[in-house]
């Protein structure tokens, strides 16, 4: 029976600090940054490149894209790239890298000739010589200077103060400088291809500032220092779960045809944005719910909203229940993690949402049972709202990898983030392993497939994403922004179990709701006969080396749901998403073939 009293949810912790965690020496496994003594001024200056993006910039940069072909853009991008020749000489020469040399100017005499003055790099497509992108800041760094400041400014973004002086230096040996109506318009045609990306990065995530800022330091590391993503690739659960960072939507264009509205539930103290696209025909809607504290405009929402909508539905994606945007516009003192609780206020969103889109297209447009589907933890949602519904209220759900025992994952969640704790190498796995990530995120996945990721580089990004992930529910629960502060970096030293157990376990208890609720909540096993009644509405996409899943799990799951169970051998933690197969599996489970059958007869 679910916890529906309303909102009798205590509204202690706002108002109290964060408790010591249990292992404070976690937040050492952060990245390191660079110091930042203007960090005031720094801010203002991100807000306003922020504000100037969203309001100037990228509505421009639609426009232009919408007017200008893409091999047109391409082309001026490919001749701006080859323009930088004299910087990268140089910069090679300055570092005495001699292969850095030979390899420029190979590249400007290709690009030059075939590549027709520059306006192709079959430099790259046919012979794989990747340019160097040396600079003079990276010059400097080879020479010794160590960066010591970070600083933020206006439309030339986050530098180090060795950056500042390096590019200085490069703008006088950049020949476009001399024509500066030719350099702003190739600048903007670069700016075109990014604009979109850069600004749901900063929509995002919960203080874009510092993921900035540790995006500067870190890339800029590896850059000075030469590392290259060498090793031996290991074929590992966590290593083939890092390639779930290929999952991304098919259609480049299709995150242009979405459109954000709100909702304000019943209790919520702010409406709540959410993702829509929309049919032209009467279609149900489905409900993408994402993986744990993953926003709605992530990548892999927006990937299976594509899946979703090809499938023939209406499409609707909101943020996570643990992530910073829910947490903030929830009713107050509701804390994430408690799942008949997210659950409640997972419905009061739905239910807003399906009225708001009923009065935007017309009562005739919206037709059927829903669908839910779910990604990890979004899954277990899934599963969990089937087994506590009335039969027929949903048409279908769809869950891809849900953990079954949620106090299971989360222990399985921090052992990932401790991966490196007291090893002598941990610098260089660090260092090497976000290489890497820029990397994956940046290439076609034929390449990104060969990128040879550790077991300990892969194990400890995902402990990162999601130990991020808990800290920025913990900070925007509080409402701290500022890093710095002792709550700050308590939030940033927490565990999944010093969560439950120090904050969310407390607060339950004030209700008179002991540690046991909490964990039957969390587990499948204990909802195994609502999930037998809504069992033929089910679809479950697993991988048998998940990591958060034990084999008794796995034969749960089988004798409950049959051949509804979808099993793929790799693919660790919804590693698999990204391959073809997975998607046409999907869209076949999902597929809508008429708006009256069985839609209407529901």
């Amino acid at each position: 029976m679910l916890w529906c009293t309303g909102y009798a949810w205590s509204n202690g912790f706002q108002n109290e600090p964060i408790p010591q965690s249990s292992r404070p020496e976690d937040a050492l496994l952060m990245p390191a940054m660079l110091s930042d003594p203007l960090e005031p001024v720094n801010r203002l200056a991100f807000r306003l490149d922020t504000a100037l993006l969203a309001g100037v910039l990228e509505p421009v940069a639609r426009g232009y894209n919408a007017v200008i072909p893409n091999r047109a853009r391409m082309a001026l991008r490919y001749l701006r790239r080859n323009l930088f020749y004299p910087r990268r000489l140089a910069n090679n020469l300055l570092q005495a890298n001699w292969s850095g040399v030979a390899l420029e100017t190979k590249r400007f005499v290709i690009n030059s000739s075939i590549g027709v003055l520059g306006l192709s790099d079959p430099a790259t497509a046919r012979y794989g010589l990747d340019a160097s992108n040396e600079d003079f800041g990276q010059t400097l760094g080879v020479w010794g200077w160590e960066p010591k400041v970070y600083l933020h400014m206006p439309v030339l973004g986050g530098r180090s103060e060795r950056d500042v002086l390096g590019l200085a230096c490069d703008v006088l040996i950049d020949p476009v400088t001399y024509a500066p109506s030719s350099k702003m318009f190739l600048r903007f045609n670069e700016l075109s291809f990014s604009a979109r990306s850069m600004l749901g990065l900063a929509a995002s995530e919960y203080d874009p500032y510092t993921l900035n800022k540790l995006y500067v330091t870190q890339r800029r590391a590896v850059e000075v220092a030469g590392v290259k993503p060498m090793g031996i690739k290991e074929n590992t659960p966590s290593t083939q779960t890092i390639m779930t960072m290929l999952f991304r939507p098919e259609d480049p264009q299709f995150y242009r045809h979405v459109r954000e509205l709100s909702c304000h539930p019943y209790g919520f103290d702010k409406p709540l944005s959410f993702n829509y696209w929309s049919q032209p025909e009467p279609s149900p809607i489905a409900f993408v719910l994402p993986g744990l504290g993953t926003h709605r405009i992530s990548r892999r929402s927006v990937a299976m909203a594509e899946i979703a909508h090809q499938a023939g539905y209406h499409v609707v994606v909101f943020s996570s229940p643990f992530n910073w945007e829910f947490i903030q516009c929830a009713p107050d003192g509701w804390l994430p993690g408690y799942i008949d609780d997210d659950l409640e206020l997972i419905r009061r969103v739905q239910d807003d949402i399906t009225s708001e889109i009923k009065n935007e297209l017309g009562e005739d447009k919206v037709v059927g049972a829903s669908v839910q589907i779910g990604m990890s933890m979004g899954g277990l949602y899934a599963l969990s709202l089937a087994s506590t519904s009335s039969p027929g209220t949903y048409h279908r759900v769809l869950a891809v990898n849900p953990p079954i025992d949620l106090e299971h994952g989360i222990t399985i969640l921090d052992r990932l983030y401790r991966t490196l704790l007291g090893r002598d190498d941990q610098n260089t796995i660090q260092q090497s392993a976000f290489l890497k990530m820029l990397a994956l995120q940046q290439v076609k996945p034929e390449s990104a497939i060969k990128i040879p990721f550790s077991d300990a580089e892969a194990a400890y990004m995902l402990g990162l994403k999601f130990r991020s992930v808990l800290a920025q529910a913990l900070l925007s629960i509080q409402g701290i922004y500022r890093p710095g502060n002792e709550a700050y970096i308590r939030a940033h030293s927490y565990s999944y179990e010093d969560y439950y157990k120090l904050i969310l376990s407390p607060n339950l208890a004030k209700r008179g709701l002991g540690t046991e609720i909490l964990a039957q909540a969390g587990d499948l096993r204990h909802r195994v006969l609502g999930l037998q009644r809504a069992a033929d509405c089910i679809q479950v996409f697993l991988t048998s080396n998940d990591f958060l899943l034990q084999t008794e799990h796995m034969r749960w799951l089988k004798q409950i749901l049959g051949e509804q169970l979808n099993v793929n051998n790799n693919g660790g933690h919804m590693g698999q998403m990204w391959r073809p197969e997975f998607r046409d599996a999907c869209i076949q489970a999902l597929m809508v073939e008429s708006t009256s059958n069985p839609f209407m007869e529901k």
